[in-house]
């Protein structure tokens, strides 16, 4: 696992979870087009989060049928 260092506090960021679902817009921002895993971090000191770590490939897309599932588990979402 790579080391995750916040910027801010100059120290090392926390792991708090891999396999966090996030959701890829098109361009509009609205509509989904993939759905992928990536880890969540956290600094200790300042609370600052990220999500980094992203799979090569994602979960789902949206010409899959188990894609409006997986859209609704997704915490995040990106365009």
């Amino acid at each position: 696992m790579s080391k995750v260092i916040c910027t801010k506090c100059n120290c090392k960021m926390e792991h708090v979870r891999s396999g966090v679902y996030v959701l890829e817009t098109y361009e509009d921002g609205i509509k989904p087009y993939k759905v992928w895993a990536a880890d969540r971090y956290a600094c200790p000191n300042c609370d600052t989060e990220l999500v980094t770590g992203f799979a090569h490939v994602p979960i789902s897309e949206q010409f899959n049928e188990n894609f409006s599932e997986c859209v609704e588990k997704c915490e995040f979402k990106f365009r």
